[in-house]
């Protein structure tokens, strides 16, 4: 897994959009992100849709989400960033991405 600190050089790939999305953040300067959403299930979306895509997430779990987002940890760990998941059905690991409930985190 690769995760770009400078998206001239490419973004890393993730199986999930916000991966993408906190890489270009990151690049914008910001050194706070928190994601609001990222339940990561395959129950589907919460708008309708007439031919959904059929859901590979959970097939390619390990290298598609864990390590990628390990990966960010890291990053965020030697960089000083940090990235909060206040998603609290997140079927991400909060041992991977810490983890805050919502209404906490907008309280601050």
């Amino acid at each position: 897994p690769y995760f770009a600190t400078d998206v001239r050089q490419g973004l890393g790939k993730c199986s999930t959009v916000a991966y993408l999305a906190i890489q270009i953040l990151h690049h914008l300067g910001f050194d706070e992100v928190a994601l609001f959403g990222m339940d990561l299930s395959v129950d589907g979306h919460f708008y309708e849709e007439d031919n959904p895509w059929p859901q590979t997430l959970h097939g390619n779990w390990d290298k598609g989400i864990e390590e990628p987002f390990r990966m960010l940890q890291r990053v965020c760990d030697q960089q000083g960033w940090r990235v909060w998941n206040c998603s609290p059905a997140s079927c991400l690991d909060a041992a991977i991405l810490p983890k805050v409930d919502p209404n906490i985190y907008l309280q601050q």
